[in-house]
């Protein structure tokens, strides 16, 4: 979809070197702004160095991906809680993420990941940079606070439950 700012992040790693995104997911036919005819003719034109699109994915795949990126990026214009940065940083995996509501609770600028402005490009495409000329002492602590940022009381049975109790407390009954 057009506001996870898949094509932001197209056109920020665009020429930079050292940079191979893979792109996982695919637009529903019930999503009301998909751009996946736009995404695979940008990734076309980019070429195989740079970009491989994997479409929707089984979830080994998914997770033999996440074992060997470097990062995942999430530009987002607009997010509740996203699943897939919780995901990237329980796996050890720094995130650049758009400074919004979701992003900000879970990523820590310079600490597990990298923000930049929504919709920003010149800024996404700067992160990007950076996360890439990280030298190995900050990337290998960037990535262990990537792991320990995943916080067991984040879990989504923990926080329905602590929901539970809060609505129990106010006495709301089902």
């Amino acid at each position: 979809m057009r506001e996870k700012g898949i094509l932001d992040l197209l056109e920020a790693v665009n020429g930079v070197d050292g940079v191979h995104l893979d792109i996982v997911g695919d637009a529903l036919p019930s999503d009301r702004d998909g751009v996946s005819d736009e995404v695979r003719a940008r990734a076309a034109a980019l070429g195989p160095v740079f970009v491989t699109v994997h479409g929707m994915a089984k979830p080994a795949t998914v997770r033999a991906l996440v074992e060997r990126a470097h990062a995942l990026s999430l530009p987002s214009y607009r997010e509740g809680v996203p699943r897939s940065v919780i995901e990237a940083l329980a796996a050890g995996r720094p995130v650049i993420a758009s400074e919004i509501r979701g992003n900000r609770e879970l990523v820590t600028h310079g600490k597990n990941g990298l923000m930049h402005p929504a919709g920003d490009v010149d800024s996404l495409r700067r992160a990007v940079v950076a996360m890439r000329n990280l030298n190995r002492d900050d990337y290998a602590r960037m990535v262990t606070e990537a792991r320990r940022s995943a916080d067991p009381s984040r879990r989504e049975a923990g926080v329905y439950d602590r929901l539970v109790r809060s609505y129990e407390s106010l006495e709301v009954l089902p």
